[in-house]
C-alpha cells in the first residue's frame, strides 16, 4: 500500500471501515517461509500451493510512485488438487503399463515366429544335408565320374570320387575345358567356345 492514499483508497478505507481484510483479500499464512528464490510451498489435504515474490521493478514506478525497486510488490500463488494430480498419474501410470504389456506381448510373438522360422529352416538344412550325403554316396558308389558346372565353366563343389580319381585333383571352381584339355589350351579354348555357343 502506497505511504500516501490515494483519494480512492482513502474512498475505499471509509466504505470498509470495520471489515477484516481477509473477508476480500487472500491472506498468507505468517509461518510461511519464502527460499533464497522468493519461493515457498504449503501443502494441506489435498491442495497444495505454491507462491512467488513478486518484486518492484523500475517499470512499476510509473503507477506507483511511492513504491522502490526491490522491495515487495505481491505475491503470485498457485494451487493445486493433489487428488486430480494423483489420478492423472495414476490414469498415466496405467497407460504405460499397458503400453509395456502390449510391446511385451509384440516382442514374445515376433521372437516365437522368428524362433519357428529358424527351426523350420534348421530342419530344412539338416533335411537337404542328409539328401546331398545319401547323393553323394550313391555317385561315389557308381563307379562313373560325376559332376556340373554352370555358365562361366566353372566345376560346381559336388563331383563323384571316381571324377576327381579320373582327374587327379579336386575340380570344384576350375574351368571344365581346362580340366579336361590341361596340356593343350587351344582344344581347352575351342571346346569352351563350343559350350559357350547358344548352338553347341
Amino acid at each position: 500500500m502506497d505511504r500516501i492514499d490515494s483519494p480512492q483508497g482513502r474512498e475505499h478505507r471509509r466504505q470498509v471501515a470495520g471489515i477484516p481484510c481477509a473477508d476480500c483479500h487472500f491472506m498468507l499464512d505468517e509461518t510461511l517461509q519464502f527460499d533464497h528464490r522468493g519461493r515457498a510451498e504449503a501443502t494441506a489435504g489435498d491442495t497444495a500451493r505454491f507462491y512467488e515474490r513478486v518484486p518492484v521493478e523500475s517499470q512499476c514506478l510509473v503507477c506507483h510512485t511511492h513504491w522502490r525497486v526491490g522491495e515487495l510488490a505481491g505475491v503470485l500463488g498457485l494451487s493445486m488438487d493433489k487428488s486430480s494430480f494423483l489420478a492423472q498419474a495414476h490414469e498415466n501410470t496405467r497407460r504405460f503399463i499397458y503400453f509395456l504389456l502390449v510391446n511385451g506381448a509384440v516382442v514374445l510373438a515376433v521372437t516365437f515366429l522368428v524362433a519357428t522360422m529358424y527351426r523350420h529352416i534348421l530342419l530344412t538344412r539338416r533335411q537337404l544335408a542328409a539328401k546331398s550325403g545319401r547323393l553323394a554316396g550313391l555317385l561315389d558308389n557308381s563307379g562313373q565320374g560325376f559332376l556340373s558346372f554352370g555358365p562361366d565353366l566353372r566345376v560346381e563343389a559336388e563331383s563323384s570320387r571316381e571324377c576327381r580319381t579320373m582327374l587327379g585333383q579336386e575340380p570344384a571352381g576350375r574351368n571344365i575345358a581346362e580340366l579336361f584339355h590341361p596340356d593343350n589350351p587351344a582344344e581347352a579354348k575351342r571346346l569352351a567356345a563350343n559350350w559357350k555357343s547358344p548352338t553347341g
